[in-house]
């Protein structure tokens, strides 16, 4: 195991050719800037495998890996309390197939259930995540159960408007967050903006690119629902572990002394 501190890909291929036959294991928001870098798809002698852990990687980042290198890096799903549950390579499918020793099943209110030997018992633990199994024994996680929200009456689920808006080309990736407000909550949405997203910004300007997105949205959500405020960035502001924190989404909505909107941190 090599657990040297790479700061940029040639310092990864100096490794890679040190060793010859290489196994890269790593998070998703490492992996899904890789491909934009040099020397990505010329990486030589090319690694036996990637792996990717942390959080799901995007698609269209495991599809620039499959093309470079005929497979997707292979995800492994988990928690600290149940270690990994289960694994896919989305070359092959969206699904994830639990690994060998875990029991996987839905419960009632679609919450996924699982029994592990790094549990320390033999009940089922429940997550926060909710899942449709398939014929299979696969299953699709569609969001988590407790970023589903009700406001003024109406039900919204969150992860659900993360991917809507990620349908318009103006979106490369976006999160929702629940915002307390004086009088009510209301959603807030971060979307980090693609080359056309950008592009727009620059011509247009925030007002504009906000109404245009909330368009988009009016066609499958509820009015009531619609995100009120808007942030738009380069990046998304995930952390070290490639998570991304409510409280770091709902931070970027805070008033600043400064005048200037903060487009990306590091």
């Amino acid at each position: 195991f090599d657990r040297s501190a790479v700061g940029e890909p040639q310092q990864l291929q100096a490794r890679i050719d040190a060793y010859g036959a290489t196994v890269v294991v790593s998070t998703p928001a490492q992996l899904s800037r890789w491909p934009a870098l040099p020397g990505f798809a010329t990486l030589r002698p090319v690694p036996r495998a990637f792996f990717s852990s942390g959080g799901p990687l995007a698609h269209a980042a495991a599809l620039d890996y499959a093309r470079a290198f005929d497979a997707a890096p292979t995800e492994i799903y988990g928690s600290t309390e149940t270690g990994g549950i289960a694994s896919r390579r989305q070359s092959d499918t969206a699904a994830w197939r639990p690994l060998a020793g875990i029991e996987a099943r839905r419960a009632e209110d679609g919450a996924l259930e699982v029994r592990s030997p790094h549990l320390g018992h033999d009940a089922w633990h429940r997550t926060d995540d909710a899942v449709q199994f398939d014929a299979d024994g696969r299953f699709n996680l569609l969001g988590r159960l407790d970023r589903i929200v009700k406001l003024d009456g109406k039900r919204v689920s969150l992860p659900e408007l993360e991917a809507r808006l990620a349908l318009h080309p103006y979106v490369a990736q976006a999160a929702a967050v629940l915002l307390a407000g004086a009088s009510r909550e209301r959603v807030g949405a971060v979307v980090a903006l693609t080359d056309a997203g950008s592009a727009a910004l620059c011509s247009e300007g925030r007002i504009a690119l906000a109404k245009t997105l909330h368009r988009h949205l009016a066609d499958y959500v509820d009015a009531v629902v619609l995100p009120r405020r808007w942030r738009f960035r380069i990046a998304l502001p995930f952390d070290v572990r490639g998570k991304l924190p409510a409280a770091a989404l709902a931070a970027t909505f805070e008033p600043r002394a400064e005048s200037a909107e903060v487009l990306a941190e590091a």
